[in-house]
């Protein structure tokens, strides 16, 4: 088990082929969870699976709130992906703030050859990614080494597919402003029209 680990280090805790059964449960904002999982394929034995949760986030209060799971599962061949039909009855569970269980877990069975299945879930990094203005923009650190990790396992036209979001993704995040700066423009706005905040 490795908890509280970045996905692109589990390369070097987990030897090639040494893993049966993986339980992501991480960030589900698009692409997060097809990071994590093309991080992990490599450590992961043939017929090996893979389990995500919150396919259903996307539902929740929040519209859109958090796509990755979903854009995920769709993108997976249809033949390697299933997913659980348990739904959790009014009063069973009542912590769960915004979704119930119907369809909300999902896996998928790695295949012994990783290029096919590498490819068909990159192709989502071309997708709008979801914003999460709060965080910002990802550090160049982080591009730099998925950069390097895909193109050792899988080849280059992963990190090309992931430049594609990435760039967009990171103008939008740096001209985010943080929320007390906002507020602060919105009282001088205000302000400058003589009324008050």
């Amino acid at each position: 088990m490795t908890a509280g680990v970045d996905c692109l280090a589990l390369r070097d805790r987990h030897a090639p082929y040494s893993i049966d059964l993986c339980f992501i449960d991480a960030a589900h904002r698009h692409p997060w969870p097809t990071i994590d999982t093309l991080a992990v394929l490599p450590s992961m034995r043939p017929n090996g699976i893979v389990v995500h949760r919150d396919l259903q986030m996307f539902r929740g209060d929040r519209p859109h709130y958090a796509t990755g799971s979903k854009i995920l599962f769709e993108l997976l061949p249809e033949t390697t992906r299933s997913r659980s039909s348990a739904r959790v009855e009014p009063g069973e569970a009542t912590a769960l703030k915004t979704r119930g269980l119907d369809n909300n877990i999902f896996a998928f069975r790695v295949p012994p050859a990783l290029s096919n299945l590498a490819w068909a879930v990159s192709e989502g990094f071309v997708l709008g990614w979801d914003q999460n203005r709060s965080l910002g923009p990802i550090a160049d650190i982080f591009r730099e080494n998925f950069k390097v990790f895909p193109a050792d396992a899988y080849g280059p036209w992963i990190a090309k597919h992931f430049d594609i979001g990435f760039r967009p993704y990171n103008a939008m995040g740096s001209r985010a402003k943080p929320k007390a700066e906002r507020r602060l423009g919105l009282a001088r706005t205000l302000a400058s029209l003589g009324l008050r905040s």
